[in-house]
């Protein structure tokens, strides 16, 4: 695995600083960054993480393609 540390291959952005209350909606942009196909190629997608979630449903995954 590769990963270079600041210079992800994708990012997330649009996301409110404070976050999304449950049971709200906000628009998640991923793009990719120059250079970190190659700075990053193992990864492939983003983890979001949840901060007041259930036990075992603290992230979903998502797969870039």
């Amino acid at each position: 695995m590769t990963y270079t540390l600041g210079i992800p291959r994708f990012t997330g952005s649009g996301i409110p600083a404070a976050g999304v209350p449950a049971g709200g909606s906000s628009t998640l942009t991923i793009g990719a960054v120059p250079g970190g196909d190659v700075a990053s190629p193992s990864q492939t997608g983003l983890l979001l993480m949840y901060r007041d979630s259930k036990t075992e449903r603290e992230a979903s995954q998502i797969l870039v393609f």
